[in-house]
């Protein structure tokens, strides 16, 4: 009888572990969010679900982060990293990033010798190793700069800079029009590319640099030789189709010639599968650095 009954109790032990790891119809569908950016969609849907996976729990407290919701993505992370089993040394180092970001950097710490301790030969740790005593003096006002918040900073998204001749032009999702389309990602406006004149080394009301250049999704940021005569710039892969689902970012580059801009010339290491983009331009226009998504590579390009 008793050979009858072990394999019998270790059966229903094996179930409900296997159970415990299956995802809900809540879950699933915060994945489907989640995986085309819409992260407060994915948030709705996971924050929903009775219990999550591991998996689900760690993209919940990513998705807070993406949404720069930090109190949240700590309190999510928390659980994620003191749950039994099923931790990753990424999550150590992402969990430390999200601590950085709310500046608690003693915490933070904690969570990069863990990661560190899983991971030694990773660059990151090897980074962190190196520098991990270097805050105090980052944070020290030695006088050698002034850091102002520039006017023409709003509450949307406004980075990028890149000098345009004697301007700065940078990406924004500002927009003024009564209702614009927006991003599934932040249900933020999709970015346009904009000009500033400068006066006394101060930016002034920004205008749009070519209207001709605003399409239906992300234009922006944009990078420009020394002469101001060619221009890299990052934008949506408009070819996919709906069924390909995650749109994926492209560079192409213009030339000012007969008083205005060419048409657009994609980059030869565009790639479907994968984003290319936010280059930044050598002086004299014949290099530049590009970020290369997929891949997590930063590449070095000598223009053709």
């Amino acid at each position: 009888m008793k050979n009858l009954i072990i394999p019998i109790i270790f059966s229903l032990c094996v179930g409900i572990n296997v159970n415990a790891q299956e995802k809900s119809a809540k879950e699933k569908k915060g994945d489907n969010h989640y995986f085309v950016y819409s992260y407060n969609k994915a948030i709705e849907a996971y924050t929903s679900s009775k219990e999550l996976t591991t998996d689900g729990q760690r993209k919940l407290a990513k998705a807070y982060h993406k949404i720069s919701s930090n109190d949240l993505a700590e309190k999510e992370y928390e659980k994620l990293i003191y749950a039994t089993g099923g931790k990753t040394a990424d999550d150590y180092f992402d969990y430390a990033m999200v601590l950085k970001s709310s500046a608690k950097y003693d915490e933070a710490n904690k969570q990069m010798e863990r990661f560190k301790a899983q991971k030694p030969d990773d660059l990151r740790a090897i980074d962190y190793s190196a520098n991990k005593n270097n805050l105090n003096t980052l944070l020290s006002d030695n006088g050698r700069f002034k850091v102002s918040n520039s006017k023409v900073n709003t509450d949307a998204q406004d980075f990028g800079p890149s000098y345009y001749k004697d301007k700065i032009v940078f990406a924004s999702s500002r927009s003024t029009k009564m209702m614009p389309k927006k991003s599934n990602i932040n249900d933020l406006p999709f970015l346009n590319i904009y000009v500033s004149e400068l006066s006394n080394g101060v930016m002034q009301s920004p205008s749009n640099f070519d209207k001709s250049m605003n399409e239906n999704m992300n234009e922006g940021p944009a990078s420009f030789n020394k002469e101001g005569t060619f221009m890299a710039y990052t934008q949506n892969n408009y070819d996919l189709t709906k069924k390909e689902l995650v749109v994926k970012l492209e560079l192409y580059f213009k030339t000012f010639k007969d008083n205005k801009w060419s048409e657009a010339e994609p980059f030869a290491l565009n790639n479907n599968n994968y984003s290319v983009g936010h280059a930044n331009l050598s002086a004299d226009g014949e290099y530049h650095v590009f970020c290369q998504r997929y891949a997590r590579r930063i590449r070095r390009f000598r223009s053709l």
